[in-house]
């Protein structure tokens, strides 16, 4: 009887975890002005809202969730060079560096990174820094389920964003302002 009683409250403690839903996920960005007018701007979205609300978006290139990028940005094959990059090991694809700043694109672990360091910029004391860093699975997640090669899954990254746990997608500061876009479990920016 006791094994029998034991056995029900462990299927009954894993299906209670089973059933437990994770925390929410937010989506945010912050945009604070260092000018005169020193505005802020925050915006906090729930994913489980954004992944509601992107689907009913029928706008100019983005459809259902997916962007149509028209084949060829700029003579490059978006498609073709995300998918190299997603399958590739860990690599420096581009480096730049300049009198007026250094550029940096690789891929390090699960990461692809894009590093921009300006260095004549036009105020010396804060120049620009552009550090952006989306999880490969991310990147695949763009590539999946479209209809057409001209076509990124904008919702499917939007799902593999919410597994990836705290994450800074994108800070940019220049003497103007500084930007920061993230993903983790709170309902703020601050």
């Amino acid at each position: 009887m006791k094994r029998a009683l034991l056995g029900l409250v462990g299927i009954l403690l894993g299906a209670t975890m089973a059933l437990a839903q994770a925390p929410e996920r937010w989506f945010h960005i912050r945009v604070v002005s260092t000018d005169a007018k020193g505005e802020i701007v925050r915006v906090n979205v729930p994913m489980s809202v954004a992944e509601q609300v992107l689907p009913a978006i029928h706008a100019k290139g983005l459809n259902d969730g997916k962007v149509r990028i028209h084949g060829k940005v700029n003579d490059v094959d978006v498609r073709a060079l995300l998918d190299a990059v997603a399958k590739s090991p860990d690599n420096e694809f581009v480096t730049v560096e300049s009198r007026d700043e250094n550029v940096r694109v690789a891929k390090s672990g699960e990461y692809l990174l894009v590093k921009v360091r300006d260095h004549q910029g036009k105020d010396k004391e804060k120049p620009e820094q552009v550090d952006v860093k989306v999880p490969i699975s991310v990147v695949k997640a763009l590539l999946a389920d479209t209809e057409s090669k001209d076509e990124l899954n904008v919702l499917a990254a939007l799902q593999a964003l919410k597994a990836c746990g705290d994450l800074d997608l994108v800070t940019v500061t220049d003497k103007d302002q500084t930007v920061r876009i993230w993903v983790d479990s709170r309902n703020t920016t601050d």
